[in-house]
């Protein structure tokens, strides 16, 4: 049997939107930022003002992942009012104006993506049963089905080491899928729809972990 495959270093779902010429607070040209001349007016300021909004950034991140992590927890453990409350104090976070995104839509949906993709890393060469967990995954969760799609979109893009069978199907799944579309972007820009969202994501990680389990105890 084949040896695991592994992520040569595939970006995720994380959108790669940030960079110092998108930070609109600077004053200078971002091209000066960090080069060998002689220093210019406001410079400092504006690397300061970068740093503090990359920490800011990085803080609401780990909140948000840290808030998510315990409402899968309670959700697994059948609390399904704590879950909410957790997942309702992550949504009251910041909006992150440096990645312009909600930082607990994400730490939500990677919950999702980081539980297909493991599946997949942790597969065979030659084994396309994660891929059959994640097909079946779309079938059970029906209102999660477009999330689930976008995942598997994300891991034709990076770089996995697909077969070529895995690469027509998810192909085949995926088809007018967008790539780097915002996490559950088709969700109603309120607390209300958005808590209900992700709960529902949680519930198909769960699911998800169910079907591996599964899998390994009829192996």
């Amino acid at each position: 049997m084949s040896a695991e495959r592994g992520n040569r270093g595939g970006a995720g779902r994380i959108p790669a939107s940030t960079s110092l010429a998108s930070v609109g607070t600077m004053t200078t040209s971002p091209d000066r930022l960090f080069d060998d001349g002689p220093p210019r007016p406001l410079d400092d300021l504006a690397r300061a003002s970068n740093l503090l909004e990359s920490d800011r950034s990085m803080a609401l991140s780990a909140a948000a992942d840290n808030l998510m992590a315990k409402a899968l927890q309670r959700l697994e453990a059948g609390e399904v009012e704590r879950a909410r409350a957790l997942v309702d104090r992550a949504l009251s976070l910041p909006d992150d104006d440096r990645e312009g995104m909600v930082p607990a839509l994400l730490a939500g949906t990677m919950l999702l993506f980081t539980a297909i993709s493991d599946d997949l890393e942790s597969a065979p060469g030659d084994d396309e049963a994660w891929l059959d967990r994640a097909e079946t995954l779309i079938g059970r969760r029906p209102r999660e089905a477009s999330e689930i799609r976008s995942h598997l979109r994300a891991l034709l893009n990076d770089a996995y080491e697909l077969t070529p069978s895995e690469g027509r199907r998810l192909r085949a799944l995926t088809r007018g899928v967008p790539l780097d579309v915002a996490p559950l972007a088709e969700v109603p820009a309120d607390i209300a729809a958005r808590a209900t969202a992700i709960v529902g994501i949680l519930e198909a990680v769960i699911e998800h972990r169910r079907l591996v389990e599964g899998s390994a105890d009829a192996g």
